[in-house]
């Protein structure tokens, strides 16, 4: 039988799994790519998408590019973007 545990998940909605520590949590929602004060590429209405498959296996990778020219094509990652706007239809709700 399964034991009930006390858990945290993030407030932003990234998907990552609950946390039993409130201080572990806290400290990933600092680093969230959710968090709108991270102003990183998931949020930002300038982004561009492309899915590259990366092998014969099916396997792909997402990476992140910028309509205003402020992520170099292949990063898969951009945070404190001075090109930032906010998409609210990225935002959870």
């Amino acid at each position: 039988m399964p034991k009930e545990v006390k858990a945290f998940a993030c407030s932003f909605g990234c998907g990552r799994k609950v946390l039993t520590s409130r201080k572990a949590m806290e400290a990933h929602e600092q680093t969230c790519a959710m968090n709108p004060e991270r102003r990183a590429c998931k949020l930002c209405k300038n982004r561009t998408i492309e899915h590259l498959k990366l092998d014969t296996l099916g396997c792909y990778q997402t990476v992140y590019g910028c309509s205003k020219g402020a992520v170099p094509y292949g990063a898969t990652m951009h945070f404190n973007c001075a090109h930032w706007a906010c998409s609210a239809e990225a935002i959870p709700a």
